[in-house]
């Protein structure tokens, strides 16, 4: 299946199982949390965002540098 672009909002599936990244469970259903292109998988939906900032999921791996820290 090719992927579908989302709006916020727009139902993805009625299976709350299956939420992933970029969306949310609303009434019982999962909905779209992003503008974005819809993923989905055997086990999962995600939405790729079009445009914005990369956010990092507990499972990423991430290499950068600290350039400050306050305690």
């Amino acid at each position: 299946m090719g992927k579908r672009i989302v709006i916020p909002g727009d139902l993805l599936s009625d299976d709350i199982k299956v939420s992933g990244s970029g969306t949310y469970v609303a009434d019982g259903t999962v909905r779209a949390a992003l503008y974005g292109l819809m993923n989905k998988g055997d086990r999962y939906i995600s939405v790729i965002p079009l445009a914005g900032k990369y956010i990092p999921q507990p499972s990423d791996r991430v290499i950068g540098v600290i350039t400050e820290f306050t305690y």
